[in-house]
């Protein structure tokens, strides 16, 4: 009679978390799928804000602000994060804002810069991503697991509940009732997450379940880790002005990203500068770089240390300055190390190959996820 009681319990309590565990489990696979992102994309495309420190041993420092369309609109709406609304919000996620506060040695204010970042290809959308037919067979797999997973839940309740010394009215009426939470659930797309306390009332069968459950969340991520190695290929253009609101320079930058361990990184900016020495200057510079990005060492969370070599090429398209070199190379180096969740040190080391100099410049980058 006790066992009957309890059973009974956790179905109605099942049935009244329901609503509370949906909302949880709707921010789950964003929360995956952003520990997952390597800190060199999500300095390209992040989906809510990031605030950075630029140039911190440089003579020209910035504090920068980022966040996309989306991430605004999420502050006023948090149900945008449901499935059905947010498969509607495909443009604000990918369109990105772009402040930055120049500075000078002293902190001094020099300059304000802003403009907008849009990801014309972004296969790594986990949420929007069309599955190419390897990620489909994965997803398929999946998919039957969570069936077979749901159906021995139901079969375990009915083999509790069958097996009771009480009246076979009220046999059916817990049967029911437990088979309702679970189509619920199954129906709402929990299928993440499952109270532990449901299966452990179900002895033997709970540890086979609970087994099963990490599994399933094993396949996710390895699925998420396939979508990491698509494509993101943004285009920015920013505008900067001087510490007067002056019109100063213009930038057209483009960055594209593939894979996953390494990721290929490929930049290339065209820009016009306003240069002020005796008299006003106007260049026009093409910076192009390409390189590989390596995770060096990763948890379950992500990654911790990346590290990216990389050829850059700078060239003065029109009135270079007298003495100055028309174009440059050099060899870079980008070092990021992840402090905790959100705090990335990014450090970043140039060499010219002809002038044989080392320029290192230390960055922060603090990532700010609304997803709890």
């Amino acid at each position: 009679m006790k066992r009957s009681l309890l059973t009974l319990s956790i179905s109605i309590l099942t049935l009244s978390l329901l609503a509370q565990e949906k909302e949880k489990m709707q921010t789950n696979d964003l929360k995956i799928a952003e520990q997952l992102k390597s800190g060199n994309s999500k300095d390209v495309l992040f989906s809510f804000f990031q605030l950075g420190l630029k140039g911190l041993t440089s003579d020209n420092k910035s504090l920068t602000f980022n966040s996309t369309l989306f991430a605004l609109k999420l502050k006023s709406n948090p149900k945008l994060l449901k499935d059905n609304l947010l498969t509607k919000e495909n443009f604000s996620r990918n369109l990105q804002f772009n402040i930055k506060l120049n500075l000078d040695s002293s902190y001094k204010f020099k300059g304000l810069t802003g403009g907008i970042t849009y990801a014309i290809v972004n296969q790594r959308d986990h949420q929007l991503a069309v599955f190419t037919s390897g990620h489909l067979q994965k997803k398929i797999k999946i998919d039957s697991l969570h069936t077979e997973y749901f159906q021995r839940l139901k079969e375990a309740s009915a083999k509790l509940l069958l097996t009771k010394d009480i009246p076979v009215e009220k046999k059916k009426e817990q049967l029911a009732a437990f088979n309702y939470s679970i189509d619920y659930m199954e129906r709402t797309g929990l299928t993440d997450s499952i109270p532990d306390f449901i299966l452990n009332t179900f002895e033997d069968k709970g540890k086979k379940l609970a087994l099963q459950h990490e599994e399933l969340i094993k396949m996710r991520k390895e699925a998420y880790s396939m979508i990491d190695k698509g494509w993101l290929w943004t285009i920015s253009a920013n505008g900067t002005t001087d510490h007067l609101n002056q019109f100063k320079s213009g930038a057209l930058s483009t960055v594209i990203l593939k894979g996953n361990n390494p990721e290929l990184d490929i930049r290339s900016t065209f820009s016009y500068v306003d240069t002020l020495v005796i008299t006003k200057i106007s260049q026009v510079k093409l910076s192009s770089a390409a390189g590989l990005n390596f995770a060096l060492l990763k948890s379950e969370t992500g990654n911790l240390i990346e590290f990216k070599p990389y050829l850059a090429y700078e060239l003065i398209l029109k009135n270079p300055i007298a003495n100055e070199e028309k174009s440059v190379f050099f060899a870079n180096a980008d070092l990021r190390i992840r402090i905790t969740q959100n705090l990335w040190l990014p450090f970043t080391l140039k060499y010219d190959l002809e002038k044989n100099n080392f320029l290192g410049f230390l960055n922060v980058s603090l990532n700010l996820n609304p997803l709890k």
